[in-house]
């Protein structure tokens, strides 16, 4: 990830599904839908193996 955009979307937390989410629509050229999608954490991998 280049420098600048990586220094953008760490240097405001809390922002970054936001900002990931407006950036990802304008390079691909589509319109962002007026109504916000809920975020969530992903939850945490079970170990496989002890």
């Amino acid at each position: 990830m280049p420098r600048l955009i990586r220094e953008l979307l760490t240097s405001r937390p809390g922002e970054a599904g936001r900002l990931l989410r407006h950036t990802m629509y304008r390079l691909l050229g589509l319109p962002e839908p007026a109504r916000a999608v809920p975020v969530s954490p992903v939850p945490l991998p079970e170990p496989v193996a002890p």
